[in-house]
């Protein structure tokens, strides 16, 4: 029946969007550990001479009041400030000043408290879902921005990461740990759920469509006139992968 039949093809979707749904709530679970993140630098202050970088985490510290006591209690003496910088870990020296201008940091850095602290199971899979729910939305509006763009902005593809850049960004972010890996996994399985579900023929949202059309219609399509959308809607498919790929080509 036709019922039977979409339940199969939403399956397939609601399969990616469950598995996007969990791996967000296992890291929910586990957590992130908390630090100190560099999110700017002032130029030619002590930070940036020193050679902390925008991007840096700063270890040993994770609030940034914390920092802030430290400085202040160790002004004009040189301190070791411990930095993770991807995978790596450099110990860089510094000297806080002593008479510090108003308004400004006493290193000419800025800070944001970043990590997530673990959360129950109950408690995890509720955040899970809404985050799920919420990124969907997001990524939703992106494909279709993206679709829409091809045709009339070309520009858009500078914002977009292809197959390749998948693959580099997978490498980068095993080094980066297990749990931003499994962000990653969360990323790609729900953008499938949202790409599959879009009403093209060719990907499970045109199936659907086909079927919605039969259940209106009181009677099944022309198998020729099926045929056909699904042979345009292959070729949408492939024309959006040849940009996509001369487009990188290119870069």
């Amino acid at each position: 029946s036709i019922g039977k039949r979409a339940l199969i093809i939403i399956a397939g979707v609601l399969m990616n969007f469950l598995l996007g749904w969990l791996l967000i709530s296992a890291v929910y679970l586990i957590g992130i550990p908390q630090a100190l993140l560099v999110t700017d630098i002032k130029e030619a202050e002590i930070a940036a001479v020193a050679g902390i970088q925008k991007g840096d985490q700063i270890l040993e510290f994770q609030k940034v009041s914390e920092f802030v006591e430290f400085i202040n209690s160790n002004k004009s003496q040189e301190i070791v400030l411990n930095i993770k910088r991807g995978s790596e870990q450099l110990e860089i020296k510094v000297t806080p000043r002593q008479v510090v201008p108003e308004g400004e940091g006493n290193l000419g850095i800025y800070l944001v408290e970043s990590g997530l602290p673990k959360s129950g199971i109950l408690e995890s899979f509720w955040r899970g879902l809404k985050s799920a729910a919420d990124l969907t939305a997001v990524i939703f509006l992106g494909i279709l921005d993206l679709i829409v763009g091809v045709f009339t902005d070309i520009s858009v593809l500078d914002r977009f990461i292809g197959p390749v850049g998948i693959v580099n960004v997978a490498i980068e972010t095993t080094k980066l740990g297990i749990i931003h890996f499994l962000q990653l996994l969360a990323m790609i399985s729900l953008n499938l759920a949202v790409f599959n579900i879009f009403p093209i023929p060719a990907l499970d949202g045109g199936r659907l469509l086909f079927l919605l059309i039969e259940k209106l219609k009181g009677s099944p399509l022309n198998p020729k006139i099926e045929m056909a959308a699904n042979g345009l809607g292959f070729a949408l498919l492939l024309f959006l992968m040849w940009i996509i790929f001369t487009a990188f080509i290119r870069i």
